[in-house]
């Protein structure tokens, strides 16, 4: 360690214990102690912070190594004389025992494999560890041989008060990007991080990939908390023990549907070093996915090569009769949107349902559920192989998502909002010449954007009837809401506005 980098840990350590901090002081006496561990100053404050925190048996046991020279010390003899005999802060793993089987359960429904395989490891592991809450009500681990220089694991400190400093999920788009954790720590950060991105927007939540190839770190936290909601929930997936890291390779390899982050925290783990492992995996199968959607691009390309506008209206002509009923080649359409949606997947459903009554093909592309994504190569490969005539987006176009949609299918926006943002003359949208666009937007296309009147037709929102009855609504259900005014808006203003 360089000189100045101990002088800076010296100087942070002897301010924080002056100003009755003790957490910040073990934080820094952690790397004095490996340093200088015959050194009175951070023995003495050592002893203080452990006082402070309430952790009397882990401070007794502490001062049972002085030598008696060190023990006639004034300070000493009066800390000492505080701490007394008792086991004040220590915590029998067994007092927890009914919350850890518990726990095992909820991972053994999930994976069986690595409940049985944390039990295991945990029935020799557990005397190799201490439990101890401060006074503040933290649980702190340390190693039970391990007195001095301290070795908490992850460390001594404020983990729960921490826990909120250490996670940024700050949003990007609707949904956050998953997590992945390299190790749990004292489970903190995992509870934090799972809060945090627990519907962030309508149902949609982010996926958590929790990486631990250490059993008995497993078998430490599934002692602190009642963590059965988050080892239950599909979004979180765990991956434990041995080969831990070829797990989470696996998932990501296997389906494309998970997606890949760069959010990474390293929890702390029974080694208190990172290995990086799971941001490699990230790297290694990101690249892979970027090569398969390529390779995707280019068969689809030379698949649709020489479909010109001629190729396309003799298609559609030919696919269907003068009211839209499908003729002897029906038009495969591939529907494209969202689960994240209060509206649109159910009018791409009603839309749908109008198709196949008229005798068309239709396939949809929709996240598989509220945490995961539709993503390049799953896209691209539905358009190799279902091969669709267009592609119907709902208040989107084309040139928003480049990446899921080649620029060879034809595609159809059918907009229902007019979204601002979507519309709007400083993202300058583009219509490729293959692109259509109808519905409220479409007005004033041609004005504000230059596109060609005759890929934009205007036409007002549609419903089903099959969906939407046209008959009154029974008294009886409309009783409940009945009201002088009602106001049903999703714009950004009061009703007094």
């Amino acid at each position: 360690m360089a000189t100045l980098d101990f002088e800076e840990h010296a100087r942070r350590a002897r301010m924080s214990l002056a100003a009755g901090q003790p957490y910040a002081f073990t934080r820094a006496v952690t790397v004095l102690a490996e340093a200088q561990p015959q050194r009175a100053e951070w023995v003495l404050g050592y002893l203080k912070a452990l006082v402070r925190l309430g952790l009397n048996e882990a401070a007794r046991r502490f001062a049972d190594l002085f030598s008696n020279d060190l023990k006639e010390h004034s300070t000493v003899r009066q800390l000492i004389r505080g701490v007394g005999a008792g086991a004040q802060g220590r915590v029998a793993w067994t007092s927890r025992r009914r919350r850890f089987e518990a726990n095992l359960k909820a991972l053994g429904e999930r994976d069986n494999v690595a409940a049985d395989v944390v039990r295991d490891v945990w029935a020799s592991a557990s005397e190799r560890f201490e439990m101890h809450q401060c006074d503040d009500g933290n649980i702190q681990v340390r190693k039970a041989a391990q007195v001095w220089p301290p070795r908490w694991i992850p460390s001594l400190d404020d983990h729960r008060g921490l826990a909120g400093e250490r996670i940024d999920v700050s949003r990007l788009g609707i949904l956050p990007p998953p997590i992945v954790f390299e190790g749990v720590g004292l489970g903190w950060e995992i509870l934090e991080a799972y809060r945090k991105t627990q519907r962030v927007f309508l149902d949609a939540s982010s996926a958590m990939y929790i990486v631990e190839p250490r059993a008995e770190a497993m078998g430490i936290v599934l002692h602190l908390h009642d963590w059965r909601e988050i080892l239950r929930d599909e979004r979180v997936r765990w991956f434990v023990g041995d080969g831990a890291t070829d797990g989470l390779r696996n998932l990501l390899d296997s389906d494309t549907s998970w997606s890949l982050t760069d959010r990474y925290c390293f929890a702390g783990s029974l080694d208190a070093t990172a290995t990086g492992e799971p941001n490699e995996v990230m790297n290694c199968v990101g690249a892979q996915r970027q090569a398969r959607a390529e390779s995707l691009r280019d068969e689809i390309a030379h698949r649709y090569a020489g479909r010109d506008a001629s190729h396309w209206a003799k298609r559609f002509a030919e696919s269907m009769d003068d009211e839209g009923r499908a003729t002897r080649r029906p038009l495969r359409v591939l529907g494209l949107t969202s689960l994240h949606t209060t509206f649109l997947q159910y009018s791409m459903r009603d839309c749908f349902a109008a198709l196949d009554g008229l005798g068309h093909e239709t396939r949809l592309l929709i996240e598989p559920d509220h945490h995961r994504v539709m993503d390049p190569v799953e896209t691209l490969r539905t358009q190799l192989e279902f091969e669709p005539d267009v592609v119907l987006i709902l208040s989107r176009m084309r040139d928003e998502m480049t990446s899921l949609i080649h620029e060879a299918v034809p595609s159809l926006t059918w907009d229902q909002d007019a979204l601002p943002w979507v519309f709007d003359e400083r993202r300058n949208p583009t219509l490729g010449w293959n692109d259509f666009l109808m519905g409220y937007a479409a007005v004033s296309a041609e004005r504000r954007f230059g596109w060609p009147a005759h890929r934009l037709e205007y036409c007002t929102l549609a419903g089903s009837a099959n969906t939407y009855s046209l008959a009154p609504m029974p008294a009886s259900e409309l009783r409940p809401y009945r009201c002088d005014v009602s106001y049903v808006s999703h714009a950004s203003t009061t009703v007094d506005q």
